[in-house]
């Protein structure tokens, strides 16, 4: 292996590194939002993308 091979690979694993360590918490683990999401669900027969857009205008810090 070479100092370029040795780079890339070092890269590589670079990458590899940040691209597991960035996670997205997941909304539902919120027992607001997924009462929120269950009420819109069984109440109001709501879509996800409805909810999802919804979400978006109402509570965009989540």
């Amino acid at each position: 292996m070479g100092p370029e091979s040795t780079r890339l690979q070092g890269l590589k694993q670079r990458i590899t590194s940040v691209e597991n360590s960035v996670h997205r918490q997941r909304l539902l683990a919120r027992p607001a939002v997924r009462e929120l999401v269950q009420g819109l669900i069984l109440n109001h027969q709501w879509s996800p993308e409805q909810i999802d857009a919804r979400l978006k205008v109402d509570h965009s810090r989540w």
